[in-house]
């Protein structure tokens, strides 16, 4: 189980990018303005992306911005944060519409959305 603040930093990174057809944008920001995002310091940022990281969630650290190399720059892969959260939520989804008809499964879906 992961620590509310972990989540709410995660959270945030995967808002500050934009998701298009074709091609993804990361979320991407550094350290200080995750930090004034979240009212945290940078040290506690540092413990909260250090534990994403160690539970596999993989925020990053990309390194040093490049227009000023004092600034850690934290970017997040969505596809493998997205794969990793809900990857086992999908896969028991697949299981068990496996053991239902065609049809029961497109009334399921349809009655869904």
């Amino acid at each position: 189980m992961q620590h509310g603040t972990d989540l709410n930093c995660l959270n945030i990174l995967s808002c500050s990018g934009q998701l298009t057809i074709g091609e993804l944008t990361i979320g991407e920001l550094t350290v200080g303005e995750l930090a004034t995002a979240t009212g945290l310091t940078t040290a506690s940022i540092a413990g909260a992306v250090d534990r994403l990281e160690q539970a596999g969630l993989r925020p990053a650290r990309a390194g040093r911005d490049a227009q000023d190399r004092r600034r850690e720059v934290i970017h997040l892969d969505v596809h493998r944060t997205l794969g990793t959260v809900f990857g086992p939520l999908t896969g028991a989804w697949q299981r068990r519409a496996g053991q239902y008809a065609d049809d029961d499964v497109r009334l399921i879906v349809e009655f869904c959305t």
